[in-house]
């Protein structure tokens, strides 16, 4: 655990190391997911680089990884590719890589935090973080459904909601380090 809190240190660019993320606040983080998913990103995407970002570092497998989750997995409707990128940056910096390692659980306890975060700051209110139950399209295959919800404004809402969530992330990232 310390010397996890040490790397994060290092990465967020405390101690003096001037971490290429180092300078980049919450709010700034916030508006890089949001205009990352403007240029083409899916939400995932977005609060995995800008999350990547804050910490100075590159993964391209983990944002490639990323790119199926837009639309609530596969467009499905499914869990909130947002939600799913911060668990997913979160897990590549403290989740096991064999099957005898262990988690780290102080990051295991802040990516439940963030999961809590995402539920009460990002979607208050929705029944669920299902992107059905959040954007109101049920089917991305519906042409209809697509056109009412972007049409009433539904694509600005998630880029706001992803800048939301990237910015929960900025507040784990601080917590852990």
């Amino acid at each position: 655990m310390d010397d996890l809190r040490r790397c994060l240190g290092r990465l967020l660019g405390r101690r003096g190391a001037g971490a290429a993320g180092a300078a980049l606040g919450r709010d700034e983080m916030a508006a890089l997911a949001a205009a990352l998913m403007r240029e083409g990103f899916t939400c995932a995407q977005a609060v995995v680089t800008a999350g990547q970002r804050r910490l100075g570092r590159e993964n391209p497998g983990l944002v490639r990884a990323m790119a199926f989750f837009g639309g609530g997995v596969l467009a499905t409707g499914g869990p909130c590719g947002a939600l799913l990128g911060g668990v997913a940056l979160l897990g590549e910096l403290g989740g096991r890589a064999r099957p005898g390692d262990k988690d780290d659980r102080a990051v295991r306890r802040a990516a439940l935090e963030y999961h809590r975060r995402f539920r009460e700051e990002v979607v208050p209110g929705c029944p669920s973080v299902q992107c059905r139950d959040i954007t109101g399209v049920s089917d991305w295959a519906d042409r209809a459904q697509v056109k009412a919800y972007r049409r009433g404004g539904g694509r600005e809402r998630c880029y706001e909601l992803t800048g939301r969530a990237a910015g929960i992330l900025w507040d784990i990232l601080e917590g852990l380090a």
